[in-house]
């Protein structure tokens, strides 16, 4: 298998793995739309940094909102 092979299967799981956490986040907030980032944490074993990067992007694709403020809030999954 030469360097390319290698790298593409790399980026290949990579890409799996966002779109698993991506699913999984957005099934905890289904499931629970006052979940905070800490519990989103606790519950996928995932740095707080990354989670936070995924629901930036989750907010920017219109998948999610957070509605009223942002600490006391609750979050809107929207239709797509």
């Amino acid at each position: 298998m030469c360097f390319c092979e290698k790298n593409s299967t790399f980026v290949a799981i990579k890409i799996l793995h966002t779109q698993l956490a991506i699913k999984n986040i957005l099934e905890l907030i289904r499931l629970n739309l006052t979940i905070r980032y800490e519990q989103i944490e606790d519950n996928l074993g995932i740095d707080k940094s990354i989670i936070q990067c995924l629901i930036a992007w989750l907010k920017e694709n219109s998948y999610i909102n957070k509605a009223n403020s942002k600490v006391k809030g609750f979050w809107q999954l929207l239709d797509r």
